[in-house]
């Protein structure tokens, strides 16, 4: 009996204002955001995670997140986008394999033996863009890839398999 007057105790003091600073000021603290972070990232945590997010109280809540927060999170997207590509070109050699072009803006990936179609068949799904980039990473950085500038691609495409730089001779 006395443990329960104590925990409806408990309950009304972290509803008060009093309460609810000590809260916040604990979750700022590098102690409590390491102490959250270790919880999040529990099997706990994690389950206790995905019930909220399924439930009409946190799906309602990330709904209104979402909404008050867009170019935030457009930012964090971007950045994210930008840091998957930027991985996966440091990991092949941050160069066009055939050119030598360095600028990220103008290089992609390719399929070394010209079998993107198959291996895209292969895997059971169309992998463009981030989803392509991401997909690299997950997978470890597959071997048969390689850095190309957009220009010695497309030559490729539309000369049989020869880039045009090489296609001079």
């Amino acid at each position: 009996m006395v443990y329960k007057y104590k925990k409806e105790e408990a309950k009304k003091y972290r509803q008060s204002e009093k309460g609810k600073a000590a809260i916040k000021r604990y979750q700022q603290s590098d102690v409590g955001k390491e102490n959250i972070k270790r919880y999040q990232q529990s099997d706990v945590g994690k389950a206790a995670i995905k019930r909220y997010q399924q439930s009409d109280v946190g799906k309602a809540n990330i709904k209104r997140y979402r909404e008050n927060n867009k170019e935030k999170i457009r930012l964090i997207h971007e950045k994210w986008r930008k840091n998957n590509k930027k991985v996966v070109m440091d990991h092949y050699g941050n160069k066009c394999s055939c050119c030598d072009e360095t600028e990220l803006k103008f290089l992609t990936i390719d399929h070394i033996n010209d079998d993107g179609a198959k291996h895209r068949r292969k895997i059971g799904r169309k992998l463009t863009g981030q989803d392509f980039y991401r997909w690299i990473i997950v997978n470890k950085f597959p071997k048969n890839l390689q850095i190309l500038c957009f220009n010695c691609n497309c030559g490729r495409a539309s000369n049989d398999g020869v880039c045009p730089h090489k296609d001079k001779t």
